[in-house]
């Protein structure tokens, strides 16, 4: 078969690549240190693996305890973990709406009113400690804002959902103020939000997506895809399938939180499920948006408490891993003809392609896929 000259030439950037790994072998430097010591960094100083945060809260009920806690999980199903109650000056605080990003933390917004209500009438932006699960108010109170959703985009823009005024903010993570706001809307009307079970979530390639929930049997959640620059929301899914297993009456998902990571496919949106067993599952957008079970939260069955609002919250940008491109496990033939297909692309949303995260893809990501070849398989 005749090799086209696109993919002799990208098979020749990987001759020269095996070449310089050669070299390698015999000591020849590059800026100023060995090749070695530049992959030893790169690979013993990834993490093998990521994380993402989830907040649980209470019920309406008068028996059920006022605690929001906070948690963390690993994305490949091998660990769910509880950090502790969220407390603000030692008392249980209301809080939804969970963030995350490197620089500025891990950010929510808490709500005033009643513990026994699931949202408020007003908002202000919070700092939660992730060692502690103690919270710290940053912000002022927003008055006439409910936000239940937030997330960090690639650039570390702070976007949050009130669901009082139907509106998209944008958040000064410094100092809590509204710095843009935009009116979300439906087939060109204003989309009416629900004030819980809504959220907000960015994939690895700067897509946003929002949730909401469908409050008439069989009830159920609707995804939606927002385009950040109009508010326009346009409908993806819609889960009425029912739970099974959780006791009361037939009913479908009712998803508060959701998460995309770069430590799982580009495809996997992660969501909290508070309607019915408090679970966490997972969606395979690209294959028929295919339900997957990982974990139970410390549910009433499981000597926990009956869930009400929550979230969950990752870091979408760029993070430097050992060239494991789909997140499979396995560094492969797969993950090399990924950064060979992609190389020479420039951009900040590259995907996972771009290994060392400079914003190219180029020779010293293939030498990472090279150097960790065969790792996890």
């Amino acid at each position: 078969m005749r090799t086209s000259a696109y993919l002799r030439s990208k098979l020749a950037c990987v001759g020269r690549v095996f070449t310089v790994a050669l070299r390698w072998r015999f000591g020849v430097r590059f800026a100023g240190c060995t090749l070695f010591t530049a992959l030893l960094l790169h690979t013993t100083c990834l993490t093998t693996y990521a994380q993402i945060w989830g907040l649980k809260g209470p019920d309406t009920g008068i028996y059920t305890p006022r605690r929001w806690i906070l948690f963390w999980f690993r994305e490949n199903g091998s660990g769910i973990f509880l950090v502790g109650d969220l407390t603000l000056n030692g008392s249980p605080v209301k809080i939804d709406a969970l963030a995350s990003s490197p620089q500025y933390g891990l950010l929510a917004f808490q709500m005033d009113g009643d513990l026994y209500q699931y949202t408020g009438s007003n908002s202000r932006l919070v700092r939660v400690n992730p060692q502690t699960a103690q919270v710290s108010v940053i912000g002022d109170w927003l008055s006439g804002r409910t936000i239940v959703g937030a997330a960090f985009d690639a650039s570390d823009r702070l976007w949050a959902v009130d669901t009082q005024q139907d509106q998209l903010l944008r958040i000064d993570p410094n100092s809590g103020a509204i710095l843009q706001s935009i009116p979300i809307t439906l087939g060109g009307n204003r989309f009416d939000l629900h004030a819980v079970g809504t959220d907000i979530a960015f994939d690895i390639y700067g897509n946003a997506y929002i949730c909401d929930y469908i409050t008439q049997p069989p009830y159920g959640t609707k995804f939606y895809r927002l385009d950040m620059a109009t508010g326009a929301a346009t409908l993806l899914h819609t889960d009425q399938v029912v739970v099974t297993g959780c006791g009361g009456g037939p009913a479908g998902p009712g998803v508060v939180g959701m998460a995309f990571s770069r430590a799982a496919p580009p495809d996997r949106l992660f969501v909290a499920e508070n309607n019915n067993c408090d679970d966490i599952w997972y969606y395979d957008i690209n294959s028929n948006w295919n339900r997957v079970y990982l974990y139970d939260v410390w549910s009433a069955p499981y000597g926990g408490y009956n869930a009400g609002a929550g979230d969950l919250a990752s870091y979408i940008g760029c993070v430097e891993q050992n060239g494991d491109v789909d997140a499979s496990g396995c560094v492969d033939d797969a993950d090399l003809l990924s950064v060979l297909f992609g190389f020479g692309s420039t951009g900040s949303y590259l995907g996972r392609v771009d290994v060392n995260c400079d914003g190219i893809v180029d020779d010293a990501d293939l030498l990472i896929v090279l150097f960790n070849f065969g790792s996890g398989c």
